[in-house]
């Protein structure tokens, strides 16, 4: 059996990064084992969970133990183990998580017109003609909420965002960054996930309520 360990997440409490949107980490905890579970193959023994504990407590249990039987009361009417990472609700609360992570990248300052001559001209006009896109859509948006999770983190490095982010190296910060859109497309491609995922799901779990947490 694999074996799954979170590293220490690269943003201090006080460098996370903070979202405008009131309410996200509410949102992101009311995914509850309950709604992933199995009902078949229920573990008459062994380790228990709570169906109404939130989803990014249960990765956290998952890492230690790959199955546990659910529990309502003092009855257990369920199973949850790793594969349950492929089903509906989970895979929409990953988007959800990824998608926060995304949006701490753009409420993080660019400094000046810095972006604007290292992110490269091929890309640069891609985030224009789709900020342009969304305007003739009636979206009041401005380039840099056009660009990709990609570009934001590779603008974050150049600038030098590591220390913001209280990344242990630029190495470090890539290779996390890299693993995050490589999940981020997977699971937007619908690509099945498995255990080489769960290392970093559990990261960013744990460090979720700093990631959300609005000023």
């Amino acid at each position: 059996m694999a074996q799954h360990r979170a590293q220490a997440w690269p943003w201090t409490s006080a460098a996370a990064p903070t979202l405008t949107v009131v309410n996200d980490y509410r949102f992101l905890s009311s995914f509850t084992v309950e709604q992933v579970m199995k009902d078949t193959d229920i573990p008459a023994q062994g380790p228990a969970i709570a169906g109404a504990v939130d989803l990014a407590t249960a990765v956290d249990m998952l890492i230690e133990h790959p199955v546990y039987a659910v529990t309502r009361g003092d009855e257990r009417i369920g199973r949850v183990d790793r594969s349950c990472i492929n089903s509906l609700p989970f895979r929409c609360w990953i988007f959800g998580i990824l998608t926060a992570v995304e949006m701490g990248l753009k409420n993080r300052h660019l400094v000046g017109e810095f972006w604007r001559t290292h992110i490269g001209a091929e890309r640069l006009e891609k985030a224009r003609a789709l900020k342009q896109e969304r305007n003739r859509r009636g979206q009041d948006v401005n380039t840099v909420e056009c660009l990709q999770f990609g570009d934001l983190a590779r603008l974050h490095l150049q600038q030098d965002s590591v220390r913001w982010f209280d990344f242990a190296s630029k190495r470090r910060a890539k290779s996390t960054f890299r693993q995050i859109e490589l999940l981020r497309n997977n699971v937007a491609h619908a690509q099945d996930l498995g255990d080489d995922d769960w290392p970093l799901l559990a990261t960013i779990a744990q460090a979720l309520p700093r990631i959300v947490t609005s000023d």
